[in-house]
This record gives C-alpha cells, structure tokens and sequence, in this order.
C-alpha cells in the first residue's frame, strides 16, 4: 500500500501499472488488434504511435518487456530508422515480435540478427496475433 501524504491528511493511492508491451504500428486496424490480445492475456500495452514522435518510444526500451514492431506500417520513421534505435539499444532488448512484408528477406533477416522472438511475415489476423502474444508472454 501506498499513502501520500496531502497536509494534515492522507489518502491510500494504489501504483500505477506500467505496461510491459510497445506496440509501435502506424497502421490503427494492426495497434488495435494487438492491443486487444495484449489486454486478453493480461498484460497493458503502451501505443507509442501517440507519442508525439513514437521512435522516442524506444528510448525507454528498457522498460518493456516485449514490444510489437510493424515494418509493413512503420511509425515515426523509416524502417532503417527504426532497425539503428533497435541495434543501439541491444542491451536493453525485450522479447521482439516484429511483422514485416512476406518475402521481404531483409527484414527478417534484420529481425532475427536484432534478437526477434517471432517473425510475422505479411497480413495477421486477430486470431494468430492473440496465439502469438499469447505464448510470447507466457
């Protein structure tokens, strides 16, 4: 329990919760979906496509436990943008899941030399982001 003092008086205040997922997607249908799985297996997740510059996201990296990355839909920057926040902050590393185009080999192959949990080539659906955050979390 937490008690704050206010004067003469207290109060009991009870700790935030931070999240524990980045969810860094430009597309709304893709943050949405995540979120929702994310929310379903009990955990809160941070859409960093609020930030007013979302790659400033990642400077607190190492808060997060996971952090879901859209190459399809990248937000804030360009994909080489976002691999050089990832790579200069590889001590602080969560577990990656990371979408990218399907055959896009470059992509993968950067995600996996970032240390990527899974890689999510082309469209997702509900059903198969919520298996994914499901046992990534788990």
């Amino acid at each position: 329990m937490i008690v704050r003092a206010i004067g003469l008086t207290s109060e009991q205040v009870r700790p935030q919760r931070f999240a524990d997922w980045l969810v860094l997607s430009a597309d709304r249908s893709t943050r949405r979906a995540v979120l929702a799985a994310i929310a379903r297996n009990g955990h809160v997740g941070h859409d960093a496509t609020v930030h007013p510059r979302p790659l400033d996201s990642l400077v607190d990296y190492g808060g997060y436990r996971y952090a879901f990355i859209d190459l399809v839909h990248p937000a804030g920057g360009s994909i080489a943008d976002i691999a050089q926040r990832v790579d200069a902050l590889h001590f602080h590393r969560p577990r990656l899941v990371v979408r990218g185009q399907d055959g896009d080999h470059a992509a993968e192959l950067w995600a996996r030399q970032a240390g990527a949990t899974v890689f999510l080539p082309g469209e997702i659906d509900e059903a198969g982001i919520h298996l994914v955050v499901a046992q990534v979390s788990g």
